[in-house]
């Protein structure tokens, strides 16, 4: 059975998120070897024009080209070494060039102009792979907090479970499970029997470890990799079972109830009766191959469980009733 994505392995930790994959990093295809080419062209060039021109007006424009075209700016100690390099080559370049005079003010000026420009680029190149590396970081962590932050928006605050909204998406996606592979879904839904007498009765602080209380025993219920536990709402919570028909899931909703009340958490209204107990009310629907309205057959599961539900209630409480339901 295919896995689910947002599934809730238990009350504490409620689902297990997939890995996000961390963003794809540009690689470079240039290695060491094309660097140094690169370097090494670029290099003889310069002094090709060095031989023949004595001015060096174009050598600081090119080996700064040199510097922002290798992709050396991955390691710090390699920007600093080719730019010593390139004012080594400048250096050369000038006693190569043919300069009327050695100390000819305008070649001389060129070049000193020329490694200024050279270094002043290597800082850069080195400020840029800096800010790099940091906006890296902070995407890296602000794509961690963004998976918390969601996480927690579709997490049950009290009982850790998974929540409403949660639950929404979750159905959907089961829906469309079920239509895509013709087998049957259950919903459960469960109640809480007069718990707002025991909020009245035992306070909120109580009325809340009850509710956590509950969820962990109905939670231990669900034996399937593929069942979905969450809080629907208030005292109320659903369970999605895959692939099970009315006659499973009516067995593990006697389960739960059997489990709640085998807690026995004392309910403090004697009319309510002694333990806290929770009502159950199975849905089941059958999907035939090609159904595509997902909204209207999950809307058609929730109204049959929630019939089911009610009518357990006016039964007596404390027990489970089914209704199953065909589409197609």
């Amino acid at each position: 059975m295919e896995a689910n994505p947002h599934r809730d392995d238990g009350v504490t930790t409620p689902w297990s998120w997939p890995a996000d994959p961390a963003p794809e990093r540009t690689r470079s295809v240039v290695g060491p070897a094309t660097d140094a080419a690169l370097c090494l062209v670029l290099a003889l060039a310069i002094l090709a024009l060095d031989a023949v021109t004595p001015l060096g007006i174009a050598d600081g424009i090119l080996y700064v080209a040199v510097l922002l075209l290798c992709p050396s700016g991955r390691h710090s100690r390699l920007i600093w070494l080719l730019a010593a390099g390139c004012s080594l080559l400048v250096a050369v370049g000038f006693w190569i060039s043919p300069t009327v005079g050695v100390w000819s003010f305008i070649p001389v000026t060129n070049r000193i102009l020329s490694v200024g420009m050279i270094w002043t680029t290597a800082l850069l190149v080195h400020l840029l792979r800096d800010a790099r590396r940091r906006i890296e970081r902070q995407q890296d962590s602000l794509q961690k907090t963004n998976t918390i932050l969601e996480r927690l928006a579709r997490m049950d605050g009290l009982t850790g479970i998974c929540n409403r909204r949660c639950f929404d998406s979750q159905l959907l996606l089961e829906i469309r499970r079920c239509v895509r592979e013709t087998r049957p879904l259950s919903l459960l839904m469960i109640d809480i029997d007069h718990f707002k007498d025991f909020n009245d009765q035992a306070g909120h602080p109580v009325g809340d470890r009850c509710l956590v209380q509950v969820a962990c025993t109905i939670r231990a219920c669900l034996h399937r990799p593929g069942d979905f536990l969450a809080r629907y709402g208030g005292e109320e919570f659903a369970a999605i079972l895959s692939a099970a028909d009315a006659d499973g899931a009516a067995r593990v909703a006697e389960e739960m109830r059997a489990a709640v009340a085998a807690l026995r958490i004392p309910h403090p209204k004697p009319s309510a009766g002694p333990w806290v107990t929770v009502s159950v009310g199975v849905g089941t629907i059958r999907s035939a191959a090609g159904d595509s309205d997902i909204a209207a057959l999950a809307q058609a599961l929730l109204r049959a469980a929630d019939a089911a539900l009610y009518q357990a209630k006016n039964g007596g409480r404390n027990r489970v009733s089914g209704a199953e339901l065909s589409a197609g």
